[in-house]
C-alpha cells in the first residue's frame, strides 16, 4: 500500500485516504477496543452488560486489526478488509444506539449527543467497502466479487 507504485493513476485523488486516513482509523479502533476491554465502556455496560461490553470491545479490536492488514496488503487480505469494514459499521451503529438509548433513559442529553459521533464514521466505512469491491474487480484479485 505504501510502495511507489501501490496507488494507480486512477486512485491518486484518494491516496491520502488509502495510505493515511484508513490505516489511522483502524489503529484508533484497535486502541478503542483494547481500552474499552480494559476499562469498560459505560454506555454498552449500562444498556447491555459488562460481559457484552467486553466482548464487543475485544471484537472491535480484532476486526479493526484485520482491516489494518487488509489496508496494508490489499491483494492478499482484501476480503478481510471488505467484511471487516462492513462489520465495523454495524458495530459502530450498535455503539451509537447504546449511547442514544443510555442518554435518553438517564435524561443525559450530552450523553445522547455523543451517540451521533460513531454515526459519522459509518459513511467512510461504507465508502471503503464499495471501494474494496471496485479494487478487487479492477485488479483481478483472487476470488473477486
Amino acid at each position: 500500500m505504501w510502495g511507489p507504485d501501490a496507488i494507480g493513476p486512477d486512485d491518486v485523488r484518494v491516496r491520502g485516504l488509502l495510505q493515511a486516513a484508513f490505516p489511522w482509523f483502524d489503529i484508533c479502533l484497535v486502541l478503542f477496543g483494547l481500552g474499552g476491554f480494559d476499562s469498560g465502556i459505560p454506555a454498552l455496560r449500562d444498556v447491555f452488560s459488562d460481559v457484552y461490553a467486553r466482548a464487543w470491545c475485544a471484537t472491535i479490536a480484532v476486526v479493526a486489526l484485520g482491516c489494518l492488514l487488509g489496508v496494508a496488503f490489499p491483494e492478499r487480505f482484501w476480503r478481510i478488509e471488505l467484511y471487516g469494514k462492513a462489520f465495523l459499521a454495524m458495530m459502530l451503529t450498535v455503539y451509537a444506539f447504546a449511547l442514544l438509548w443510555a442518554g435518553a433513559v438517564s435524561g443525559d442529553g450530552g450523553r445522547a449527543a455523543v451517540g451521533f459521533m460513531p454515526i459519522a464514521f459509518i459513511g467512510p466505512l461504507i465508502w471503503r467497502v464499495n471501494d474494496v469491491v471496485k479494487d478487487a474487480r479492477r485488479n483481478g484479485w483472487k476470488g473477486h466479487v
